[in-house]
Order: C-alpha cells, then sequence, then structure tokens
C-alpha cells in the first residue's frame, strides 16, 4: 500500500510537467490565432501600401 501510494504521489507531482489543461491550451491558441491575425494584417497594409505606389 506505501509503494502504491508513493507511486501515485511521484505520477500526481509529475502530470502538471507531462499534461496541459484544456483551458489553458485554449487560452494558448487564442492568443496566438491573435498574434497571427494581427501579422495578416500589418502585412495586408504593408500590400496595399505597395500596391498604391505602383
Amino acid at each position: 500500500m506505501e509503494i502504491m501510494e508513493k507511486q501515485l504521489g511521484e505520477f500526481s507531482a509529475s502530470l502538471p510537467m507531462t499534461y496541459v489543461l484544456r483551458e489553458d491550451y485554449i487560452r494558448n491558441q487564442v492568443v496566438l490565432e491573435a498574434k497571427l491575425d494581427n501579422v495578416v494584417d500589418k502585412l495586408t497594409e504593408i500590400y496595399k501600401m505597395e500596391r498604391q505606389q505602383k
């Protein structure tokens, strides 16, 4: 019984290093998508400016 409790404790301690909570994953994805949207917006602005100069 002690061995199982020790193993469970070790397993529980290693979980945060191995797995990500669903909410954390979704939050990170939202941040990344917002950054990509900003890049697209800036590239679109640059493209429009280049077209106007020609």
